[in-house]
């Protein structure tokens, strides 16, 4: 008698290869998705579902953006440090600092001093001392900054607006509540 051993590997290679968003989008959905829970049941097939649908949403996105930027040329981390600036000059604060930068991009502070130093050296930021503290430093936007940016918004702008115009007022708000709702419960798990 021949005794085959379950490759545990294999099936798992299976199972997430069921999982990936771009299988799934084209193989599970409805009772196709009910019929892999059934054989899966520690997972509820409509969470399987929603994160995947969202991961797809999201991979797409992050492609389409990823895209804009690079033809536009600038990398992600400059859009981010920019925008970063420019929200906080919105909002009143002309003291933005390079650690302010890096906590709320989410970069190392290293990381941080190289994007600056380039956007320095490419004429989109300036970096003066406080004459009260001579151990920091405040970062500007310069007028070249501000132009780049209403480009690239209006590049994005032409990209990213059609994506909202597929959804009613109604539509959008019910959207938000449920990332929302979503996003807090994942938060709350950290």
């Amino acid at each position: 008698m021949i005794v085959r051993r379950h490759n545990v590997f294999e099936s798992t290679k299976k199972i997430m290869a069921l999982l990936d968003p771009k299988c799934f989008k084209l193989a599970l959905k409805g009772e196709q998705l009910k019929r892999v829970a059934t054989k899966f049941p520690g997972i509820d097939h409509r969470a399987v579902r929603l994160i995947t649908s969202l991961d797809y949403v999201v991979r797409q996105s992050r492609e389409s953006f990823d895209r804009i930027l690079g033809n536009i040329g600038v990398s992600e981390g400059r859009f981010y440090v920019l925008t970063y600036i420019t929200l906080e000059n919105l909002e009143g604060n002309m003291d933005v600092r390079p650690s302010d930068i890096a906590d709320n991009v989410g970069v190392t502070r290293a990381t941080i001093t190289g994007l600056l130093d380039n956007l320095e050296r490419d004429g989109y930021i300036e970096r003066h001392q406080p004459h009260h503290d001579r151990r920091t430093q405040i970062v500007f936007l310069t007028p070249k900054a501000e132009n780049f940016l209403r480009d690239i918004t209006d590049e994005l702008g032409k990209n990213l607006n059609p994506i909202t115009e597929l959804l009613t007022d109604q539509e959008y708000e019910e959207f938000i509540r449920i990332t929302d709702k979503i996003e807090q419960h994942w938060v709350a798990r950290l």
